[in-house]
């Protein structure tokens, strides 16, 4: 145990990157109830935390909260949340008020883990890319768009059940188009930069076709077994997505090539927006390939 939070044990980070903890950004820990001793996801964050940091918690409690009066099997209930004081056994960290909310523990862990622990079979790819494919079609019907989906942002329940999580950057879906969120936190961070798309990047409009884009580059991952772009620094990120083209797939993947173009066309206006066009891509691409990835 490293810790409590109120009625929560701490007991280790579900993210490599919280080993080191850093009270300015958003941590992730796995946590024991002390009541009934059932496991949890915990997400903290320091009140002192900056603004943008701020913005992005608060936002994905509000989305986390409305998605809760619906049901759905595509993204975990928000149990509880608020603040509380957390402390911590290491003796050099001060108790600290954090803002924080509690998510149903899932322990067949997320997307990444499991692509990076073993070889992804095209069987296995189709199940796993048309259920999150099926995910964020149903956030997409219930009001939202993701707008940061990646490997790690899905949690992996069955073959084919997955779960979104998330959501910080989430923002409301009109109709076929997005009302710009004022706030200093969606103008200064967009997302992840391997996973973006190209109007984010030019912060232009934000539509559905966004998170359409991020999937093909999943679908391009779980098929390739390796990222599309490779990059150092954001503007090296920027440049790729905007402006390389999409290489052609190996003659043995061909039947993906329809596919893939129209998720990446840089030009969202160019890229695929029917669903039902998606999925009958996704599956005759699939049947068109009849040997493991």
């Amino acid at each position: 145990m490293e810790g409590r939070l109120g009625q929560y044990y701490l007991i280790r980070p579900l993210r490599a990157q919280a080993a080191h903890l850093n009270f300015a950004r958003s941590q992730l820990y796995l946590a024991q109830a002390t009541d009934d001793q059932s496991l949890y996801i915990i997400k903290f964050l320091s009140v002192t935390a900056g603004q943008i940091e701020q913005e992005l918690f608060l936002n994905e409690v509000r989305v986390l909260s409305e998605l809760g009066k619906l049901n759905s099997s595509y993204w975990l209930p928000l149990l509880k949340s608020g603040q509380e004081v957390l402390c911590l056994k290491s003796s050099s960290t001060r108790p600290e008020l954090v803002r924080y909310l509690v998510l149903p523990y899932i322990e067949q862990g997320n997307i990444r883990d499991f692509l990076s622990s073993q070889i992804c079979t095209l069987p296995q790819a189709e199940q796993l890319w048309l259920g999150m494919l099926d995910a964020v079609v149903a956030l997409h019907k219930n009001g939202w768009l993701h707008l940061d989906l990646k490997p790690s942002n899905f949690l992996l329940n069955a073959p084919s059940d997955v779960y979104l999580i998330d959501l910080a950057f989430a923002q409301p879906y009109i109709k076929s188009q997005v009302s710009n969120v004022a706030t200093k936190a969606m103008d200064a961070i967009r997302g992840t930069p391997r996973y973006m798309s190209p109007e984010q990047f030019l912060g232009q409009q934000l539509t559905a076709q966004t998170d359409f884009y991020s999937l093909g580059l999943i679908l391009y991952e779980l098929l390739m077994r390796k990222s599309l772009y490779h990059a150092n620094d954001y503007q090296s990120w920027a440049m790729q997505h905007c402006q390389q083209p999409v290489p052609l797939l190996p003659e043995n993947l061909a039947s993906f090539q329809m596919l893939i173009d129209g998720l990446l066309a840089k030009n969202r206006h160019n890229r695929l927006n029917e669903v039902t066009e998606i999925r009958q891509l996704a599956q005759q691409a699939f049947q068109g390939v009849h040997h493991h990835l």
